[in-house]
């Protein structure tokens, strides 16, 4: 009785230790998108495929295996690139308006919610100087400087194409 009490015990135990989700759901509506298709690829060796998501009405979803925090590219259009942060368990939500692209509202987990602040702070500038633009991404670096170098990396390729025009 006493070891088919302790195997119940165990078998309970292991059972009640379930799996976390290492899935990610992204769903998002882009307004004037239409019936389009979208590309989501992965920056780095974590998450080293192209996924392609289909929009109908605007609006997309879609679900991966995620078993690490990753950056992406979200490609729109064959022309726009937004970067994008997974990880798993997080339910991303994008929303935004076709003819500003590259102005996202991403919310989900810090990073995305980070970078999207950042975004609105550099569009909040008239015609932001590199000075202005350094500023911006030193505070955005300050807050998230313990968190993750991929998006660290990010900010810097942002940086770079426009301080060099």
């Amino acid at each position: 009785m006493k070891k088919s009490s302790i195997l119940i015990l165990i078998i309970i135990c292991l059972c009640s230790c379930g799996k976390s989700s290492k899935k990610v759901s992204i769903t998002g509506e882009i307004k004037g998108l239409g019936t389009d298709t979208l590309y989501l690829y992965g920056m780095d060796e974590s998450f080293d495929r192209i996924d392609t998501i289909f929009a109908k009405n605007d609006k997309f979803s879609y679900t991966a295996s995620i078993d690490t925090i990753t950056s992406a590219f979200l490609l729109i259009r064959n022309q726009t690139e937004y970067p994008i942060f997974l990880d798993k368990e997080n339910q991303i939500k994008i929303k935004g308006d076709i003819n500003h692209p590259e102005y996202l509202d991403i919310n989900g987990n810090i990073y995305n919610e980070e970078f999207t602040t950042f975004q609105k702070e550099l569009t909040s500038l008239p015609t932001p100087s590199e000075k202005d633009l350094e500023q911006k991404a030193e505070e955005s670096i300050i807050l998230l400087l313990s968190a993750s170098t991929c998006w660290i990396n990010i900010l810097f390729k942002k940086i770079r194409p426009i301080s060099t025009k």
